[in-house]
């Protein structure tokens, strides 16, 4: 419902034909494109809806939707817009939402709590195979690696949200949740 209505406000702004795909369920990636193709659509701007890179989520997309182009749309072409967990206006939006949802509550800490990917899949993603240690460190330290760190990506996030909300370093922290280890 909530990617439908997503869908529905860019289609107000734009003229460009527009499909939405899942990696699961009715709403398929392969529909979407199939979609796209009967409308006369060659060209393709992929935007996976996740801000953070992760090999579970926005890779696993991208690799089926060239496994389906390759299949069934060989004339098509494949743009991908890059994870913008720390876009300006995406931190504004976050922020001011949290914000919002603070507002009149009195508390001690903010915990930003994001799904947790298996540390294999971090290391895997590290283009210089040699940058990540999950030392704690290596996320902060600035590299190319990062542009497919999910851990680097999320703790970006928080750190600019705490930085726009003008949080004191302390009073914020990062965590992950479900099983992070081998």
């Amino acid at each position: 419902v909530l990617s439908e209505r997503l869908q529905e406000k860019i289609d107000e702004f734009t003229s460009v034909p527009i499909a939405l795909g899942m990696r699961y369920g009715s709403m398929s990636i392969e529909k979407g494109l199939k979609e796209l193709n009967d409308k006369g659509v060659d060209e393709v701007l992929i935007i996976p809806l996740y801000p953070q890179f992760a090999m579970a989520t926005t890779e696993t997309i991208l690799v089926l939707a060239e496994e389906l182009r390759k299949e069934h749309f060989p004339h098509m072409s494949f743009t991908t817009m890059p994870p913008f967990y720390n876009h300006p206006d995406y931190i504004r939006v976050l922020s001011e939402s949290i914000k919002e949802s603070l507002e009149g509550k009195d508390y001690e800490h903010l915990l930003f709590s994001y799904h947790g990917v298996p540390k294999r899949h971090i290391r895997k993603s590290d283009i210089t195979k040699s940058h990540c240690k999950m030392d704690g460190k290596c996320c902060s330290t600035p590299s190319p690696a990062h542009q497919y760190c999910y851990s680097h990506q999320c703790k970006e996030v928080t750190r600019l949200v705490g930085e726009y909300l003008g949080m004191e370093d302390g009073t914020y922290s990062t965590s992950f949740q479900s099983r992070l280890g081998f």
